[in-house]
């Protein structure tokens, strides 16, 4: 069963209120790996693998407010098309998605949804905002977390001369 602090490997499908598929493991046959309890995850989907073991299966469903947030309309902005630092054929399209240094040394996505008469009108909310998901999980395994720290190994720039010490 898997435990808090356990490296997780799942393959899962996720999809919208549809049945739309946003993202599946199966595509390319490649887990998606976590460590249980590291807030890495959707909490529901860390809280999904706790109680169950390797090969079992089951769907949760995850309401806006424990996903990706209910959408949220004051998170549109519009601004001039020369203040923003990226070339102009890049603002000027439509459903383009554009990336900025945000505070913390995050970065904050926005989607360009209007350009009209030099105002370009972003929409900062998460493309998932707003929706009901549906993820499929698979628990493949669930292991012991190990950490290791290596020394880093200094190289010299330039190689030592006859004698010479590093």
């Amino acid at each position: 069963m898997a435990e808090k602090g356990q490296r997780v490997r799942i393959h899962y499908v996720g999809k919208l209120e549809d049945g739309t598929v946003i993202a599946s493991t199966y595509d390319d046959d490649e887990t998606f790996d976590f460590i249980v309890g590291g807030g890495n995850v959707l909490p529901a989907m860390e809280e999904a693998v706790l109680d169950m073991e390797e090969g079992d299966k089951k769907v949760i469903t995850v309401a806006p407010e424990q996903a990706y947030g209910k959408y949220d309309p004051e998170k549109m902005e519009t601004v001039d098309l020369e203040e923003l630092p990226f070339p102009e054929e890049i603002v000027k399209r439509v459903g383009q998605t554009i990336c900025f240094d945000g505070e913390n040394g995050e970065f904050a996505e926005a989607l360009i949804v209007a350009v009209n008469d030099g105002k370009v009108t972003l929409d900062f909310n998460s493309p998932l905002a707003g929706h009901t998901l549906t993820f499929e999980i698979e628990l493949v395994s669930a292991k012991d977390a190990h950490f290791t720290y290596s020394k880093p190994v200094s190289t010299p720039a330039a190689p030592l001369a006859p004698g010479e010490k590093a």
